[in-house]
């Protein structure tokens, strides 16, 4: 019974922690914000004024720092670092299942990340501010 009630209380804090940078990065995005890579092709100007949806331009404008790449570390960042607290079965000396297990999510949520610059979405400084942040997220939930 306590291994479940060990299991809920972290997956509501996973949850929370989600939740949690969603909403500050939503709430900072705004105060910082700068022109996404594709402003230009979103706002689709003609003699100076935006006819692109309303939605659409409004976040394009709103760049700095990544939600995708802060909620996407913030995920990973909380796996990682459960399963390197919780999961002792591969404590082997000389083992390199450790590493592997533990670098899969932060390699994904870095590939993840890279396909929104590459595909000019974002700037690289903002999937790399949205990364730190999701990151410091995940270490501030898993301390709590």
């Amino acid at each position: 019974m306590q291994t479940r009630r060990l299991f809920v209380l972290k997956v509501v804090s996973y949850g929370s922690c989600l939740a949690y940078t969603y909403a500050v990065v939503s709430l900072l995005r705004p105060a910082v914000s700068s022109l996404s890579p594709d402003f230009l092709s979103v706002c689709a100007a003609r003699r100076g004024v935006c006819t692109g949806t309303d939605d659409n331009v409004r976040n394009a404008r709103m760049s700095f720092p990544d939600l995708n790449a802060a909620v996407t570390f913030a995920a990973m960042g909380y796996l990682s670092i459960v399963m390197t607290k919780d999961l002792e079965w591969w404590n082997a000396p000389g083992s390199a299942v450790k590493e592997i297990v533990i670098g899969t999510p932060l390699v994904l949520a870095a590939m993840g990340s890279a396909v929104r610059v590459v595909d000019a979405k974002v700037h690289g400084i903002d999937t790399v501010a949205g990364a730190i942040f999701g990151l410091a997220m995940a270490w501030i939930c898993c301390r709590v």
